[in-house]
């Protein structure tokens, strides 16, 4: 503490330091007697307090009051004196005198001195307590009667406490009109009513809502407005309302206006037959017309402000697509003003769409988003992928009616190589004596060569040009001998186990047909495990019953032979199972596969009066179950054994053939056996033959495809010529080709080639002699 102690008199100047050392032990005491040392201490400044005596020669006590109080107002000063006047004491209280204390009662000077500092520091917090309130009440004052908000604070009652200018001007009323009444007499019953509901719901939920009123004007006019309440509490506790109100009507009426034109805008967008939509830098949809909503389902609601990529566009693409949009924004790559991809429906469908795209930019050409129109073009591509489809199937079609026409083409020139060789097999066969060893090879040629016309009938099968041969097979051979094909065919890390049963299992069937399901199967199980796996063949007799056919839905009843064919392969879900069969459904890669093979198997069956079915699911490999009706009758087995040269004869045998070698096969053939014979290349030379020698020819032998005239042409001519002239034909195709209603009515035959020369010398010799 600081002390400035203002007397003539040293020791009472002594004596009231001791006093005052005893209450403040610190304190620093300053002893002056001239009035240049007293405004010397003032201007140093940091006294807490000015002690002085009334009476001092050179400064006088009034004085030092009026001097220290003009520089600081809360300055205590204490006053000593030898008297105790009530009159200095009051001039001294007029000029700002603290207290007043006499010489004689100078141990009362300490607390004297304490308690007018702590008396000032109490008022000088009061006075800047006073000003700071008067101050932001100008403050206030002065914001609020100069603010356009309009507003209010009420009481819980709803009645207005106070109202700024703004209020008044509004609403053409002064304070007195509208302070401390209740709401309804001073707004319309309605409006009243609906402003004390939303005061209470302020007080209930102590918190701000905002609302959007009409509200009636002095001139009888509806103005809008929109209001904030909010909760209020003095330093009290009690509650008020305040209210802000701002008057938007001519905002309202602009955002009329613009909504209209902007109905009007969309309206043209919405009648585009097209989709339109605009997006902003980062892919938000800031627009999107009728058409878009309805091919993507989703309602302007739904999709606005949303992200593009987000919702329309495929998770796979999406990476994909975003990148190219946001290198277009950032203008590191020239726009796409043609652009073709699917979107995501809400359905989760997607639909191709052509855009055609144009960049937005804003007046200083800065990049904002992108404007796009779209056409769903779904239908059109699937119906060129359609027409691809068909395309492609009508090329497969093709290219397997080529392969057909080719297999049985060669087919046919084989069947008449092999004709040549079992003739003339068989006539060496003959020529050679019991001990000759060259007889063993001999037979050897000829059962060799009827053996490779088994597989030339399996060439006519597949090219149509044969049918189905049913005869008894045994479906353990044939799994035994397809197996042992497999073996060579499939990879070496496909290990092939075959389960056959003890039962008999013999259907009515073609066992080359047969191989072939298994083949195609097992093919097929191949694809399927191309890291390896097993692969199992087996055979049982199973019944098929009502239980059965209830329970698996297919079949018919009775007892039937099971080929199983399963692998550890990759599996299928539900939609592949439902479309294996369909001919060119594949699931292989374009170029690996032509979508038949399935579809082959599944007719061969059908051929069979079969049913086939497939189990599977994905990742656990499958198993196709064929169901084949079990055959009574037993395998028929036909040795290969050359049979002894039947009877011939002496009648006169016209022969047309283009195969020079069959031709002179046949010539050969049949003078061994004592016929005249007369040959023909062809069917126009066999035609003109017969007219020269019709009154001794007894029999035409005539192959069914020739130049120039076919054998059935040719013999249409001839039985002109010469009706009920008896016939034989040979061909190297199906022998039904030729097998219309005319010639079965005349009862003539068709002979397969290659045939056994001990056959057909009996066919001639039965025809002859009917």
């Amino acid at each position: 503490m600081k002390f400035l102690i203002i007397d003539d008199d040293l020791d009472f100047r002594k004596l009231a330091i001791h006093h005052l050392h005893k209450e403040f032990p610190d304190a620093v005491c300053t002893e002056i007697t001239e009035r240049h040392e007293f405004d010397a201490a003032m201007k140093q400044g940091g006294i807490d307090a000015v002690i002085t005596d009334y009476d001092n020669p050179g400064l006088d006590g009034l004085e030092v009051i009026k001097e220290a109080k003009k520089l600081d107002p809360y300055l205590p000063v204490i006053m000593l004196t030898a008297s105790g006047s009530e009159e200095i004491a009051v001039e001294g209280m007029k000029l700002g005198l603290s207290d007043y204390v006499t010489k004689h009662h100078v141990s009362r000077l300490p607390v004297a001195v304490k308690m007018s500092i702590e008396s000032l520091r109490l008022r000088k917090d009061y006075d800047n307590t006073v000003s700071l309130l008067r101050t932001s009440e100008e403050r206030f004052n002065a914001f609020m009667d100069n603010t356009p908000v309009v507003c209010v604070i009420m009481d819980e009652a709803g009645r207005a406490v106070y109202i700024n200018r703004a209020f008044e001007r509004a609403f053409n009323v002064t304070p007195d009109k509208i302070l401390c009444k209740p709401a309804s007499d001073v707004l319309p019953r309605e409006i009243a009513r609906i402003s004390l509901s939303h005061n209470k719901e302020v007080l209930e939920k102590d918190q701000a809502i905002e609302i959007d009123q009409i509200i009636p004007a002095p001139d009888g006019d509806s103005r809008h407005w929109m209001l904030l309440k909010f909760p209020l509490k003095n330093a009290h506790g009690k509650r008020y309302i305040g209210a802000i109100a701002l008057d938007i009507t001519e905002r309202k009426h602009l955002e009329e206006k613009l909504q209209a034109e902007k109905d009007t805008s969309q309206s043209y967008l919405d009648v585009a037959g097209v989709i339109i939509a605009a997006l902003d830098s980062a892919g938000n949809i800031t627009l999107f017309n009728r058409k878009g909503c309805e091919i993507s389902g989703y309602t302007p609601h739904e999709i606005l402000r949303k992200n593009w990529f987000d919702v329309l566009v495929p998770a796979r693409l999406k990476d994909e697509l975003l990148g190219i949009f946001q290198k277009i924004m950032n203008g590191g790559i020239a726009e796409y003003t043609h652009f073709e991809n699917p979107i995501v429906t809400k359905t989760g469908e997607e639909r191709i769409i052509s855009w055609e795209n144009a960049v937005l930019t804003n007046k200083e050409g800065e990049i904002t988003g992108m404007l796009c129109s779209g056409n769903d073009v779904t239908e059109r591509k699937h119906a060129e992928e359609e027409r691809e489809r068909l395309r492609e199937q009508l090329f497969h079609a093709q290219k397997m009616e080529s392969i057909g026409n080719l297999a049985g083409g060669i087919a046919h020139d084989f069947n008449n190589i092999l004709m040549t060789i079992v003739g003339y097999g068989n006539l060496l066969y003959d020529e050679l004596k019991n001990n000759n060893p060259a007889l063993g090879y001999a037979q050897t040629i000829v059962k060799t060569s009827m053996r490779a016309a088994e597989l030339t009938k399996g060439l006519l099968a597949f090219s149509r040009k044969q049918p189905y041969i049913l005869k008894s097979v045994d479906v353990n051979d044939v799994i035994k001998h397809t197996s042992d094909l497999l073996l060579r065919l499939i990879r070496a890390n496909i290990r092939i186990t075959t389960v056959l049963t003890g039962k008999d299992c013999v259907i009515m069937g073609d066992g080359g047909q047969i191989e072939q399901v298994i083949m195609n199967l097992a093919t097929n199980a191949q694809d399927a495990m191309p890291e390896g796996g097993a692969l199992t063949i087996s055979s049982d007799v199973v019944d098929i019953d009502n239980i059965f056919l209830m329970t698996q839905g297919f079949g018919n009843i009775g007892r039937h032979v099971l080929i199983s064919v399963s692998d550890t392969g990759a599996g299928m879900d539900k939609r592949t199972k439902e479309r294996i069969f369909e001919p060119f459904f594949t699931t292989k890669e374009v170029g690996k596969g032509t979508g038949l093979g399935l579809a082959i198997v599944y007719g061969i069956i059908k051929h069979h009066s079969g049913h086939i079915h497939v189990e599977s699911s994905p990742g656990r490999g499958a198993t196709f179950n064929i169901y084949l009706p079990l055959a009574q009758k037993a395998v028929e087995t036909q040795p290969l054994e050359i049979a002894e040269r039947p009877a011939g004869g002496a009648e006169t045998i016209l022969i047309a053939e283009d195969d020079r070698d069959i031709r002179k096969l046949l010539k050969t053939l049949l003078s061994v056996a004592g016929y005249r014979v007369i040959d023909a290349a062809n069917g126009s030379e066999a035609v003109d033959l017969f007219t020269k020698n019709s009154h001794r020819v007894q029999l035409v032998l005539l192959d069914v495809v020739m130049p120039i005239k076919s054998g059935k042409e040719a013999y249409l001519e001839i039985a002109k010529i010469k009706p009920g002239v008896k016939a034989l034909f040979l061909t190297g195709y199906d022998k039904n080709i030729i097998q219309d209603e005319e010639l079965i009515r005349k009862g003539i035959e068709v002979i397969m080639k290659p045939i056994i020369p001990a056959n057909l010398l009996k066919k001639i010799r039965e025809t002859l002699d009917k």
